[in-house]
């Protein structure tokens, strides 16, 4: 799998300028600045229906490997391990039979964790660190 997010041609754009080098690297130049960050449940819905078509079919199953190679996709860089552990994360609280709409919402968590809560993160790290 090969997520669409990996393939957009955005840049980052604050006011109408580019973001003039690697965001991470810019961070000292905010450091005594408050800002408040966030990120809202289904965020990621629009991009992950764009790999998983199923999420957006209420009477079609959503296969349980569409999950797994989603998630391997997005941990990619830590191979296996990362991808089992992950999916061992997501699917904990699934029990013996998951819902239809169970798998679904949980695809859809994946996506906005990877594409949105996680650079959010990373972001109030990097602040933090140079505030």
């Amino acid at each position: 799998m090969d997520p669409v997010v990996f393939n957009l041609a955005l840049s980052p754009v604050i006011d109408g300028d580019f973001i003039p080098d690697d965001p991470s690297k810019l961070f000292n130049n905010m450091a005594d600045i408050d800002y408040m960050a966030g990120v809202n449940d289904m965020d990621g819905h629009l991009f992950t229906g764009l790999d998983v078509l199923t999420i957006n079919s209420p009477l079609v199953n959503t296969p349980i490997d569409d999950v797994k190679r989603l998630l391997a996709a997005y941990t990619k860089d830590k191979g296996k391990a990362g991808a089992d552990n992950a999916y061992s994360t997501y699917t904990s609280n699934w029990g013996s039979n998951p819902s239809r709409e169970t798998i679904k919402k949980t695809v859809v968590d994946i996506g906005t964790d990877y594409i949105f809560l996680v650079p959010i993160q990373a972001a109030l790290y990097l602040h933090a660190a140079n505030a």
